[in-house]
């Protein structure tokens, strides 16, 4: 059958045929290490969706984190900042270990929370959430953007299991 003056072959099984000895070996090592380059990449993302998996951003860029992701965060990361923002009486009843007291009621929260470096990470948490969640506006004021608010704050963190310490 021809179209346009070319031959068209719909189905015949000897053009499928292929001489082993036709094939290009060349390109044999290219498409392993493609093939590894593209298995590779596949672990990392899923890696980091399940990372990530249970995290919500918000529209600032925050992330809201359970206790499990709170803890791998400050487990994996020795220099993020732990931020509890419950009265001095609370915290003094057991922290997170660590963290930096500042007090969401003091008349000078404001100032402390612009005293902080913009340029660290931040696990930021109160009682229950609904303070730290409160204070991100504060936060994002200041300019810290690297902050991550642990949903259900102390509350939260002791009812999956994680400690609390005094000192």
């Amino acid at each position: 059958m021809t179209a346009n003056g070319r031959h068209i072959r719909y189905l015949d099984w000897q053009y499928l045929d292929m001489d082993i000895n036709q094939t290009n070996w060349a390109i044999l090592p290219w498409l392993k290490i493609f093939g590894g380059i593209l298995t590779l990449a596949m672990v990392v993302l899923l890696q980091i969706g399940d990372l990530h998996a249970s995290e919500e951003r918000d529209q600032y860029g925050y992330f809201h984190v359970g206790a499990p992701e709170a803890a791998q965060i400050i487990e994996s990361s020795p220099k993020v900042i732990i931020v509890d923002i419950r009265t001095p009486a609370e915290f003094n009843e057991g922290h997170i270990k660590g963290a930096l007291n500042i007090d969401y009621y003091a008349p000078n929260f404001d100032e402390q929370i612009a005293a902080l470096d913009s340029n660290a990470s931040y696990v930021l948490h109160c009682r229950s959430g609904g303070r730290s969640g409160r204070a991100l506006s504060v936060l994002r004021e200041n300019n810290l953007t690297n902050v991550t608010h642990l949903k259900g704050g102390v509350i939260s963190w002791t009812k999956a299991g994680f400690p609390l310490y005094r000192d």
